[in-house]
């Protein structure tokens, strides 16, 4: 397990600081229904690939069999991405083609809406912090709950939401808030007790520029 740990850690570290983007995160910019299917063989590959690698060399270190390694890390890799896949959704570019000045724009409404009426810290919502979290659609959880979620390190969009540019922002909003809260403390302590007492529609962590739209663009 201590040997599992410390390779998925190094491996985590080449994935996400040493290797271009394209490489640790590969994915098309297209999001007509080829693109995506492009981008679900690729994040497949990907994982896969990468979970092999880990169980080679975790097997390796603890003196095992490395094919049996190599096989049990690929299944894992496989079966947990497929999954993943399925519940969530297939990754795609956020920016999809909307114009970057109506990216920003939005991006500034929203940080300048919630300063002013959003429970928290300080919005500073960019397009770094987007593209860092794995944008989702035609997930299973959405279909089921009819409305797209943010989750730790992905953000599952519904249908509607993936057609248009403000649910964008609106999600990302609740990326700023686990910024400000921690990942799971935001939802452990802040969001799901607060839902208890207000519900969804009266949730102070809820709130919606498109409702005040004319006011901030």
């Amino acid at each position: 397990m201590k040997a599992s740990a410390v390779v998925g850690a190094g491996l985590n570290l080449i994935n996400y600081y040493l290797l271009p983007i394209k490489w640790s995160k590969p994915m098309t910019t297209g999001f007509d229904a080829e693109s995506l299917r492009m981008n679900n063989i690729l994040e497949f590959t990907h994982a896969t690939t990468r979970s092999t690698i880990q169980g080679t060399l975790v097997a390796g270190f603890m003196g095992e069999d490395m094919v049996a390694g190599a096989l049990k890390g690929g299944l894992y890799g496989s079966i947990s991405t497929a999954l993943t896949i399925w519940f969530l959704g297939t990754r795609y570019f956020p920016f999809k083609d909307y114009d970057p000045e109506d990216v920003d724009a939005m991006i500034e409404a929203e940080n300048n809406f919630q300063n002013d009426h959003g429970r928290g810290g300080t919005y500073e919502i960019d397009r770094q912090m987007i593209f860092d979290s794995n944008f989702r659609v035609n997930g299973a959880l959405p279909d089921i709950i009819s409305a797209s979620i943010t989750l730790p390190g992905n953000v599952s969009m519904s249908n509607g939401g993936f057609n248009r540019l403000l649910p964008l922002t609106h999600e990302a909003h609740h990326l700023m808030q686990q910024h400000q809260s921690g990942v799971y403390g935001f939802y452990l302590f802040r969001y799901i007790p607060t839902s208890f007492v207000t519900g969804y529609d009266g949730h102070p962590d809820e709130n919606f520029l498109t409702r005040f739209l004319s006011h901030y663009l």
